[in-house]
C-alpha cells in the first residue's frame, strides 16, 4: 500500500485535494490526474490513498471495503 502526496509548490498548502481510486486501481493510477491538478492549483496538497484492502477480484489493485 502506497499512498500518494504531493506537496504545494512553494509555501504552505492553502488548500487539501483527496483523490480517490476505484476498486481494483490503486493510487499511482491517479497520478498523471494528481500531476496536472498540482499545475493547476499550486497552492493545494493532494492526497491519494491506497484503498485499505487488496482487491479480491485478484491483481494489484485495492479496494475501500
Amino acid at each position: 500500500m502506497t499512498d500518494l502526496v504531493i506537496q504545494p509548490r512553494e509555501g504552505s498548502p492553502r488548500r487539501l485535494i483527496v483523490l480517490l481510486h476505484g476498486v481494483g486501481s490503486c493510487a499511482a493510477d491517479l497520478a498523471p490526474i494528481a500531476r496536472r491538478l498540482a499545475e493547476a492549483l499550486p497552492d493545494a496538497r493532494l492526497l491519494i490513498p491506497d484503498g485499505f484492502q487488496p482487491f479480491d477480484g485478484g491483481g494489484a489493485g485495492r479496494q475501500w471495503f
